[in-house]
């Protein structure tokens, strides 16, 4: 089945794009929900004018989201968490918790949608994160985790990043020395 986007799907497309998805998936769920619609003749010629008419307004607005990507590439967002010993959080940070720290400490308005971690933030540190302004321009930008109430980890963010002790294991033997003997073992058979 043909259908055309009218929302942003992850991983399916973008609204205004004609994707063949199966049967049941477009019939049961992104044509009810209003997510897509059937790609008929009428639609399709809908979607080309949407088109055209979005890649005027986008082309104005192009500017507009590089200058935001520019002005989120230069930032440090701090999120401060509850931590325990060793630099781990209880839990997680999430998007929104990202998504409102930027609109509090910068003013900046971004969907948590739109915020994509390489993977879940679960210690004290620093981590990169990236966002996208628009389907074409992208911006990443660093998150620092820091314990709740502010507290320093400096000293054990170094201690938790050094090399552990490297302890040596034992010579083995050498090819040319003689093997040592093992003690034979003598079997006792009753009879």
């Amino acid at each position: 089945m043909r259908v055309v986007l009218r929302e942003e799907i992850e991983g399916l497309g973008y609204p205004g794009d004609c994707v063949r998805v199966r049967d049941g998936y477009g019939r049961n769920y992104l044509i009810p929900r209003g997510l897509a619609v059937l790609a008929t003749p009428g639609a399709l010629r809908a979607v080309e004018q949407a088109k055209e008419q979005r890649r005027r307004v986008e082309s104005r607005a192009r500017d507009q989201f590089e200058k935001l990507a520019a002005t989120l590439a230069g930032k440090t967002v701090r999120v401060e968490k509850r931590a325990g010993s060793g630099m781990k959080l209880y839990g997680s940070v999430t998007t929104a918790d990202i998504a409102e720290a930027l609109k509090a400490q910068y003013g900046l308005d971004i969907e948590r949608r739109r915020l994509e971690l390489e993977s879940q933030i679960k210690t004290v540190g620093t981590h990169e994160v990236t966002a996208r302004v628009s389907a074409d321009v992208h911006a990443k930008f660093l998150i620092e985790v820091v314990r709740e109430g502010g507290e320093p980890v400096a000293e054990e963010a170094a201690a938790a990043t050094e090399a552990p002790e490297v302890v040596e294991a034992p010579e083995a033997p050498a090819a040319d020395a003689p093997a040592a003997e093992e003690p034979a073992i003598e079997d006792s058979v009753d009879s």
